[in-house]
């Protein structure tokens, strides 16, 4: 088995929650690999994937931090999970109800070996019927949107809001500011 500091991990999009959990030390000890933009990897570090493909096949961990859109909406599915590495960790912090993830594919590759585990702070519907096989995994964690709820995370969260908020206050241009295109 790899120590923490030896696997990879893949990340599908970088929102600013992201960015604060690849800043830092612990960024330093891990292989990261990202596939949205070549610009926004680089600013953290990571390895660009030209594909979703070589991301799934070249992690240990693939961490979906995805708005939900027409284009996400499945993004994940039994295709997908089998390129994965059978000791892959599917992460899925990603926003609005979770159909981003085919939860029965899901459940299939869990349950087969395909993959190793799963992650999950959003799942479809919220919150899972009592009977729906994700909750009886033992290689599945839902954590129901409080994956964040770290000390750590909590006093960066404080600190941009304060940032922001000073900037405002004083003219200055906000930090973290997202700009509709």
């Amino acid at each position: 088995s790899k120590d923490p500091g030896e696997r990879a991990t893949g990340v599908l999009t970088l929102s600013q929650l992201s960015y604060f959990g690849m800043s830092g030390p612990s960024r330093v000890e891990r292989s990261l690999s990202c596939f949205r933009n070549v610009k926004e990897e680089q600013a953290v570090g990571a390895r660009y994937c030209q594909s979703l493909d070589e991301l799934l096949k070249d992690s240990d961990f693939v961490v979906l931090a995805v708005n939900l859109t027409p284009e996400t909406t499945g993004l994940i599915g039994h295709r997908e999970l089998s390129l994965m590495r059978s000791t892959a960790t599917l992460v899925n912090i990603s926003r609005g109800e979770s159909q981003v993830v085919d939860q029965d594919a899901l459940v299939d590759a869990l349950r087969s070996g395909t993959i190793r585990g799963a992650a999950l702070d959003v799942t479809y519907p919220e919150p899972l019927p009592r009977d729906h096989p994700l909750l009886s995994l033992p290689n599945v964690v839902i954590t129901t949107h409080i994956g964040t709820n770290t000390m750590n995370t909590c006093h960066r969260m404080v600190e941009s809001m304060i940032n922001n908020s000073l900037a405002v206050l004083t003219g200055r241009p906000i930090p973290n500011e997202v700009r509709a295109q």
